[in-house]
């Protein structure tokens, strides 16, 4: 599944997303203003597990402090 979250949406940096200019750290509030890659993650195992959720590749955003 693909994660991408609108324009001035507002996100926490972390584990799904991280901030391009590498201005923010992780745990930053912010507003996004251009999203750069969106976040990829598998969701349960395929059988048993529809719960879990592993990031497979990190999204990018380019943002503003929020």
């Amino acid at each position: 599944m693909l994660q991408m979250p609108a324009h001035r949406d507002h996100i926490t940096l972390g584990e799904h997303f991280e901030h391009d200019g590498g201005i923010f750290g992780s745990g930053s509030l912010v507003q996004v203003d251009l999203i750069l890659k969106p976040c990829m993650v598998r969701i349960g195992n395929g059988r048993d597990d529809l719960t879990s959720i592993k990031v497979i590749c990190k999204g990018s955003v380019f943002a503003f402090p929020s």
